[in-house]
């Protein structure tokens, strides 16, 4: 199944306002952007669906150590100041993924902001951007609608779902959380939890590329709970549900690129 998504989303940290004018006009043919309140922490819940983030560094070291507490897995792009090598050498050591410096190069931001995306989306397993370079606006860039394949595995939030997973699969959402070591009660409670992302998205993985190989949710089924001689006659799913689903995963990659077992 495919369906589509509408743009994702980038957080905006407080910045000057001619910078933010600048950043949201050349970001807003490829991202909807939301700018975040002058308190960094009373705009915590707004970062549940968003895709990643612009910090201004102007704000200080300790905001951004807030922010990674609270969300280690947020990919973020800081702006750093000319000449300032020790704090961008700080914010890169608390996990940011990109920097830019100024004076800023609009159309290197959106370069960067877009790269990010895609690896963020990959990385979950939602989607695939797809830039295309042109001559709209201020980036010279827009952004086609984002391409979900297996999207009834995801849940409202657009992240991957651990329920819907289970569903698909027909196994209890216990024995999924037991493969991904994970606590049953917390997935249950929040099954897209983004601690469980990276997690489930080879599940994903193996089940998009059976979907395109066999078609129908029932003849995937039907492969996962048949012996596989590659597996030493064992049924792939049980290899995953023992959190094992790389091995399966590299079975099917190897049988897309033609490789022998």
């Amino acid at each position: 199944m495919v369906d589509t998504l509408e743009t994702p989303t980038l957080a905006l940290s407080k910045t000057d306002a001619p910078l933010r004018k600048s950043i949201t006009r050349a970001l807003e043919g490829c991202f909807t952007v939301k700018t975040l309140e002058d308190n960094l922490a009373r705009s915590f819940g707004q970062l549940e669906t968003v895709t990643l983030m612009i910090y201004d560094l102007k704000l200080g070291i300790s905001e951004l150590k807030k922010l990674r507490i609270k969300d280690p897995e947020l990919p973020i792009l800081v702006i750093a100041p000319k000449k300032g090598a020790s704090v961008l050498d700080e914010a890169l050591a608390l996990g940011a993924a990109d920097y830019v410096t100024q004076p800023l190069d609009t159309k290197e931001l959106v370069r960067r902001c877009v790269h990010m995306g895609r690896k963020a989306l990959y990385r979950v397993g939602q989607a695939k951007i797809e830039p295309t370079w042109g001559t709209e606006g201020e980036s010279g860039s827009t952004l086609k609608k984002i391409t979900v394949q297996l999207s009834e595995l995801h849940g409202p939030s657009g992240r991957l779902n651990a329920a819907a997973i289970a569903k698909y699969l027909d196994v209890p959402l216990s024995d999924l959380a037991l493969a991904l070591r994970v606590n049953y009660t917390a997935l249950h409670k929040t099954p897209d939890s983004y601690s469980v992302q990276q997690a489930l998205a080879p599940l994903k993985q193996v089940l998009v590329i059976l979907s395109q190989m066999l078609g129908p949710q029932t003849a995937v089924r039907v492969w996962l709970n048949s012996p596989h001689p590659d597996l030493g006659g064992r049924i792939p799913l049980s290899v995953m549900l023992e959190g094992h689903t790389d091995a399966v995963l590299t079975i099917l990659e190897n049988a897309l690129a033609g490789i022998p077992a």
